[in-house]
């Protein structure tokens, strides 16, 4: 049995006003399966991650994806001003959680990135690495 395409680019390209940030990019990724983007800077890898995760919509080509939950975690993540539990409990309450409950739940997600002891601090002051945790 064949694991499901989750996405499909074919002759994918995009254009960002006079530049040709992608171009004749050909993927299939299945479920399960693991990819690691590799490339100098500017060769496409962001342009490419924010087209499969729908930001940005390919000018050519063709994109399937599939109707899966995805997130995608920004080389420069935003934090706002406030603590890291709260920057984190707030996607939930925007997706219907009441704080109670968002708070719990973000409390357990920072214990398994090993960030519960940076919990009451600001967001702003966690080094790159644990804001992208």
């Amino acid at each position: 049995m064949s694991a499901a395409l989750l996405f499909d680019a074919q002759a994918l390209g995009v254009r960002l006003g006079s530049v040709q940030a992608l171009q004749d990019c050909q993927l299939r990724i299945h479920a399960g399966e693991r990819l690691a983007l590799i490339g100098p800077n500017g060769c496409g890898k962001s342009t490419l991650l924010r087209c499969l995760h729908g930001l940005i919509e390919p000018s050519e080509g063709h994109l399937h994806r599939a109707s899966v939950s995805q997130a995608m975690v920004f080389q420069r993540p935003f934090v706002l001003r406030t603590c890291v539990l709260n920057n984190v409990a707030l996607g939930l309450v925007l997706r219907g959680q009441s704080w109670r409950d968002a708070k719990l739940r973000a409390r357990q997600a920072l214990e398994r990135v090993g960030l519960l002891a940076q919990a009451e601090r600001s967001g702003r002051h966690l080094s790159g690495g644990q804001q992208q945790r």
